[in-house]
């Protein structure tokens, strides 16, 4: 059995997105969107698991960094 779509976009992730600090942040999660999903289809993962999971996959990274962001802004 071959690793989950959310399994995967997580670890891709963690090892991958760091906190943004700059206005551009939504034009970051595009970006980093896209590449999450070519890693994955090279990994036979499809966009539509993905998707499917989800939903819109830069919102979801654009709200982890966002978190992230106000986690280091904390201290």
């Amino acid at each position: 059995m071959g690793v989950s779509a959310r399994v995967f976009v997580d670890y891709w992730i963690d090892q991958n997105v760091e906190p943004e600090i700059y206005d551009d942040s939504r034009h970051r999660s595009r970006e980093y969107a896209a590449r999450c999903l070519r890693a994955a289809r090279e990994r036979g993962i499809s966009t539509t698991d993905i998707m499917d999971e989800f939903g819109d996959l830069a919102a979801y990274i654009a709200g982890i960094s966002d978190r992230a962001t106000d986690r280091r802004s904390a201290y």
